[in-house]
């Protein structure tokens, strides 16, 4: 609350002051898959400095091309969503749906 009193000598759009104000009054509902990821992804909280193997950052921008988002966006949108337990193992996936397909 201390930051938003000390924020409030920002001028606001009409926009911003309605999600400051349903964020306050808890009236608000989260966006669904991609979207909600793509935005929490986009917010801009905390830096971090990693040191990653130059070819594991062109990987990473390839990945995140082909999902039309900025790399750095990308990175914080797999660690957001392994986080939340919801990363999926490739190898496991496959096993699964191999047991699947045996099973069907």
């Amino acid at each position: 609350m201390k930051n938003i009193k000390a924020r409030n000598k920002l001028k606001l759009t009409k926009q911003e002051e309605k999600i400051e104000r349903d964020l306050l009054e808890n009236n608000y509902q989260l966006e669904d898959g991609d979207e909600r990821d793509t935005h929490i992804a986009s917010a801009k909280n905390f830096r971090v400095n990693l040191r990653i193997n130059d070819e594991l950052v062109e990987q990473l921008k390839k990945l995140a091309a082909n999902e039309h988002l900025p790399y750095q966006s990308y990175i914080n949108s797999i660690l957001y969503k392994f986080v939340k337990g919801d990363l999926i193992d490739k190898k496991v996936f496959d096993r699964v749906i191999s047991e699947l397909k045996k099973v069907s």
